[in-house]
Order: C-alpha cells, then structure tokens, then sequence
C-alpha cells in the first residue's frame, strides 16, 4: 500500500497599498473591477492580505479632509474588520525594513514603509498603482487593471 502524498500550499500573501482600498471603497470606475475580484479573493480566504497601519491613516486622512463622515466610518470599520486583511502595526524592524528601502531606492518614507511591512510580512506581491516601486527587487510588484 502506497502512503498518501499530502501537500500543504502555502497560502499566498498580496500586500496592500493605499490606493488599491481607495479604488474599492470609492468605487473608482477604472479599477472596481480589479479590486473587486482582489477583494473577493481575500475575503473568501483565497489568499491573505497584509497593509501597514500607515494605510489607516492615510485614507482617515483623506475622508477628513474631504469631510465626509460616512467615508471615515467606512474605512474605519472595514479596514479594522475585513476577513483575511491584517492591519501591520509600525514598528522597529518595519522602521529599520524601510529604511534600507529607502536609502537604497531612494523611496518617500510612506512607500518605504508599505513595502518594508509586505516583506517583513512575507507578502509575495505588493499591489499598487505606483509603477515607480517596480524598481524594489526584493518583491513583485503588481499593477491594477484598467477596466475598458
């Protein structure tokens, strides 16, 4: 009798940035579509998503400077509670991560510290709209689809 082979799949991990949770929240005409099936995928525990805490902030951000309550509460709630999506609190091995990333590529602080927190997570792609980060060896970075 032949043993049963049993494989274990890691699961995938995608890393989040700012803009991606913009165009799903706000229904961006040109990406809905793309985080749409994204978000689906993570919801279903598909694959794991991870984001810095700094994406909290910046979309906080923008829904109080625009003055929009519901937007505030939206982000909020869901940031904090969407199944499969871990919110990656800033610390020293993310600051130290960054850093290198950012002396290295020359990177703003804040993409510095959205890509250090995917590596440090173990995220195999970061999806972003910013085609300059192609430039970070250390991860594949994957861009949205435009519908149309």
């Amino acid at each position: 009798m032949t043993p049963t082979r049993v494989t274990h799949e890691r699961q995938r991990v995608f890393a989040l940035d700012t803009n991606i949770f913009i165009y799903h929240f706000e229904e961006n005409p040109a990406y809905v579509g793309f985080t749409e099936a994204l978000f689906e995928r993570i919801e279903s525990g598909r694959v794991k998503a991870v984001t810095s805490a700094l994406t909290l902030h910046e979309v906080l951000t923008g829904a109080r400077k625009a003055g929009d309550d519901r937007l505030f509460s939206l982000y909020r709630d869901l940031i904090g509670s969407f199944p499969n999506l871990h919110l990656v609190p800033f610390d020293a091995r993310i600051a130290e991560i960054s850093s290198d990333l950012r002396a290295r590529y020359d990177l703003p602080t804040p993409d510095a510290i959205q890509v250090a927190t995917a590596l440090q997570q173990g995220a195999e792609t970061f999806v972003t709209n910013d085609a300059r980060l192609k430039r970070v060896r250390e991860l594949g970075i994957t861009l949205p689809r435009r519908a149309g």
